[in-house]
């Protein structure tokens, strides 16, 4: 995976295990990228908060640098906004199809789809409180966002459901599918009503991404229990 080589244009992905850091550490395996993966526990990094402030002012996993952010060099802390930066710097590599093509397009479909619909659902989810000041509130926040995440992965089982072996038709693998593979592990460890693994399609379809070599190694290099 090359987590320890250092190039002239030294890479760092500031990750957690099995967080929205997964996605963009799965790209860069896929991509046979060099790159540092440094562990960042937000909660107990006391004394390296401000220096992680300076990187990404939202505080938030993950964080993607390539070169010396002090003199220059990039910073990106948006995974959807690394996944395809990896892929554009990454050509060679199957993350996303050709650029101009329907099916580039289609990708990009996708990849919004997913932050802004089923990610969005999961974590208000997941942190319901954050979003009432009414305790007595969450209940109803989470029964209605278990409502429509279920709703959001039936229609994925159903897009899935032609036949096609990856979610951009006629595509290799690529960074959509590791992105929908995060998304759906988080579903299933917060058990959500409707679990991906139980869903005709969609539940196969996780289980071929999760064997995927890049997904295998990222999982093992994080250290946690596979969701499929």
């Amino acid at each position: 995976m090359g987590q320890t080589a250092m190039s002239e244009k030294q890479k760092r992905l500031h990750y957690w295990p099995d967080t929205a850091s997964l996605a963009p550490h799965m790209c860069l395996i896929e991509a046979g990228a060099s790159f540092e993966l440094v562990k960042t526990d937000l909660k107990a990094y006391k004394f390296l908060t401000a220096e992680y402030r300076t990187l990404n002012p939202h505080m938030r996993i993950p964080t993607y640098t390539e070169g010396n952010p002090d003199e220059g060099g990039l910073v990106l802390y948006e995974a959807a906004a690394i996944c395809l930066h990896v892929a554009d710097t990454h050509s060679n590599s199957s993350l996303m199809p050709e650029l101009g093509s329907d099916a580039r397009a289609l990708a990009y479909k996708y990849m919004i789809y997913l932050t802004n619909t089923l990610q969005a659902e999961l974590m208000v989810f997941n942190y319901a409180k954050r979003h009432c000041d009414d305790e007595s509130a969450i209940p109803s926040i989470r029964a209605a966002g278990d409502q429509r995440i279920g709703k959001m992965l039936e229609f994925l089982d159903r897009e899935l459901g032609d036949g096609r072996t990856w979610l951009v038709p006629g595509a290799a693998h690529g960074a959509v599918d590791y992105y929908l593979l995060m998304l759906a592990g988080w579903a299933e460890y917060f058990k959500v009503s409707t679990l991906p693994s139980t869903l005709s399609v969609l539940g196969p379809y996780l289980k071929r991404c999760q064997d995927l070599p890049a997904a295998r190694t990222a999982i093992e290099a994080e250290g946690f229990e596979p969701n499929f």
